[in-house]
């Protein structure tokens, strides 16, 4: 092509033609207009005057050409590149760090809150214990669960002395000569009591060591135990599972209540709602409605315990004909209702019995808020007052005694 040297007019176009544009181009100075439309060329349009002058039309079709000309993109700079090669090593290297950097800060926060969390979690078990401790340690001293295994011989069932809703009693005779009852719990709440030379209420007392005296004086205690409870404890105690079960009688056949591991503080600031916990037959029935637990439940089930204690037996038919009250035809005779091994009262003791029978009937209303307060009933008991002797003893009915109930609300 250097030979064509008056060559003026070149085209070239729909040849197909690749690579980059010949350097021969260059020279030739008789060229006046050059075509390299629709060919696969590429790379930078030289700077010549044949290809700054030429129309856009010349290098269409060319999709790998750059340069300055008419129609064609730019080349970028070579400076550019460089630029670019010299800051993507810095910057990933730069970006890597970071990353790490916000990982390490994002995992330190998540163990710097475990730590609080477990630190605010471990002060509030200490401040239960503390509350537990000062209740029920608080005249005998602490014991350990080590000095609890040794002194029920592994919970040993030879140890037992009782069965709850949610564990098992055990009598634990310690090294420095103090006979105690000791719970194990198969939940996590925690509790106790303590007491001396204790006995199970329905395993180990024979009938003839019960007497009606003797009947009327634990029912008292156990009045006086919920009492204080209720009244005394800040915030209040709720118990939730009262029963036979958990009555210990100690020397004197003096009532302890036990199991504490079902308590439940009750805060006024809270709803105190919660999970159903207690023993069948023993349970307000307001509890399958509501789940909501007030001192009310455990007059309720005080109120069974009593008359079980009179009756020698479940009192669970006797409630279920009272709650009957469009119907006579399942009444019965006091007397008929009381426990059959022992002789039936009179006089001042028959007053009293007929008392005790009419205040546990009240405690088992299927409405909480006609029930007597274990304060109320603690005081009526201790009071010794003529009790409901209005006719003879052999003739009064139970459901009559349902109607004497409002004295005690």
């Amino acid at each position: 092509m250097q030979k064509l040297t008056k060559l003026e007019n070149l085209n070239l176009s729909h040849n197909n033609l690749s690579g980059r544009i010949p350097t021969e181009l260059f020279s030739m100075d008789s060229l006046q207009s050059i075509d390299l439309s629709y060919n696969d060329m590429s790379g930078q349009i030289p700077n010549g005057k044949i290809f700054q002058n030429a129309s856009a039309e010349a290098f269409i079709g060319n999709a790998g050409l750059c340069g300055n000309a008419k129609g064609v993109p730019p080349c970028a700079s070579r400076g550019s590149n460089n630029h670019d090669q010299v800051l993507i090593p810095v910057i990933i290297p730069v970006v890597c760090i970071l990353l790490l950097l916000l990982g390490a800060i994002i995992f330190g926060f998540v163990i710097l809150r475990r730590k609080l969390r477990q630190r605010d979690e471990n002060i509030e078990n200490t401040n239960n214990d503390k509350s537990y401790q000062s209740l029920i340690w608080e005249r005998e001293g602490k014991f350990t669960f080590n000095d609890n295994v040794k002194a029920t011989d592994d919970f040993h069932e030879n140890c037992c002395i009782g069965k709850g809703g949610f564990g098992t009693v055990y009598k634990a005779v310690m090294p420095i000569g103090q006979i105690l009852a000791t719970k194990r719990i198969n939940i996590s709440d925690s509790g106790g009591i303590l007491a001396t030379n204790l006995q199970s209420f329905e395993s180990e007392i024979r009938v003839e060591e019960l007497d009606w005296v003797t009947r009327v004086k634990i029912i008292q205690g156990i009045a006086h135990a919920l009492a204080y409870l209720h009244y005394d404890c800040n915030p209040i105690i709720v118990h939730r599972d009262i029963t036979l079960n958990n009555i210990l009688l100690e020397t004197g056949l003096e009532p302890r209540l036990a199991d504490l591991g079902t308590a439940r503080l009750l805060s006024p600031d809270s709803s105190n709602w919660t999970a159903v916990a207690g023993s069948y037959g023993y349970m307000a029935p307001e509890l399958a409605f509501t789940m909501r637990i007030t001192e009310k439940c455990d007059v309720y089930s005080f109120g069974v315990v009593a008359l079980k204690v009179m009756m020698g037996k479940h009192p669970g038919d006797l409630i279920s004909s009272l709650s009957l009250t469009s119907s006579n035809d399942r009444d019965f005779l006091l007397k008929d209702a009381l426990d059959q091994r022992l002789p039936s009262p009179t006089g001042q003791l028959a007053e009293t019995v007929v008392f005790v029978i009419a205040m546990a009937l009240a405690c088992t209303s299927t409405d909480p808020t006609s029930r007597p307060s274990m304060r109320t009933i603690a005081q009526e008991l201790s009071a010794h007052k003529p009790a409901f002797l209005f006719e003879p003893f052999g003739t009064i009915f139970v459901k009559k005694l349902t109607g004497l109930n409002n004295s005690l609300s």
